[in-house]
């Protein structure tokens, strides 16, 4: 993370979304999540999380989390799974 942050930082650009995967379980954001997201330490405490979803090694899922500005709150919407060509 911190690589990607002064990577970032030297070109003048800031992450704007980070990624992870569950592996047998669905594209949300759990509580787990939310509690890393929001850690004093957590170093991107505005980006957007992408969350992957995958089964029998395929990914059937994409969930996007996104913090509420007033609330704090983060909420989500489904992103469309592609088939590769």
């Amino acid at each position: 993370y911190l690589k990607a942050h002064r990577d970032a930082e030297s070109r003048g650009e800031l992450p704007t979304a980070v990624y992870h995967s569950h592996v047998g379980a669905g594209a949300y954001f759990s509580r787990m999540d939310q509690e890393f997201a929001g850690h004093e330490l957590f170093p991107f405490p505005d980006v957007a999380h992408i969350v992957i979803a995958v089964f029998a090694r395929k990914v059937t899922q994409l969930g996007i989390f996104e913090r509420e500005t007033e609330s704090g709150e983060f909420t989500g919407r489904r992103l469309e799974v592609r088939e590769s060509e």
